[in-house]
């Protein structure tokens, strides 16, 4: 989508989101999606470079194409989740956040005093 000199800012967004919803797995796992508003998204297309407007990527991404399927969900509140295509992506980050939690319990339980 747009110009090809963008196609690797894009893909780097694309990696930049999925970390974003690694480090948010928690909020993610409790409502199905995380919160990023354009100010929020302003950011992290900075970080990669993207000069693409905002919407007209998000609008794409939602859309997917005739080479490629969606590769987010929008739901209302500005929040985002990945598209179903990526399921298993999804089951992958929401595992690592749940061996996470469960290694955060095990060091609460070592540090309580008998």
């Amino acid at each position: 989508m747009g110009s090809r000199s963008q196609h690797g800012a894009q893909l780097a967004l694309q990696h930049v989101f999925l970390r974003e919803l690694r480090v948010r797995a928690r909020e993610l796992r409790q409502e199905g999606s995380i919160h990023l508003d354009a100010d929020s998204w302003q950011p992290l297309m900075s970080m990669v470079g993207l000069r693409t407007p905002l919407n007209k990527l998000l609008d794409a991404w939602v859309a997917g194409n005739d080479n490629t399927e969606p590769f987010l969900v929008k739901l209302p509140g500005d929040r985002w989740t990945l598209a179903s295509d990526h399921d298993e992506l999804l089951r992958f980050i929401l595992g690592g956040e749940a061996k996470s939690e469960a290694g955060r319990r095990r060091q609460r339980r070592g540090r309580q005093v008998p």
